[in-house]
């Protein structure tokens, strides 16, 4: 039971912060391209905003099913463990 709250009050190191600080960098760039081109769309395009938020979330989805598909790809050319 001690050695659970000795390890909630040890520090995080710096490396680890910047980590997790990258991974919530990279998400709030992506989220601002989407707010960017909702914006851009609906302002100057003039098309609906709901329309534009489909197209952006099946491209999305695509990007997903892409990246797995490479992720299996790439498992398969892997050499088996020895």
């Amino acid at each position: 039971m001690a050695d659970a709250s000795l390890d909630r009050r040890r520090k995080l190191s710096v490396r680890t912060k910047v980590l997790f600080a990258s991974g919530a960098l990279q998400e709030a760039v992506v989220t601002a391209g989407g707010i960017a081109t909702v914006l851009f769309y609906k302002q100057l395009l003039g098309v609906s905003p709901a329309l534009v938020a489909r197209a952006v979330e099946a491209l999305r989805r695509r990007s997903m099913i892409e990246m797995k598909q490479y992720d299996m790809d790439l498992m398969s050319t892997r050499p088996a463990p020895m």
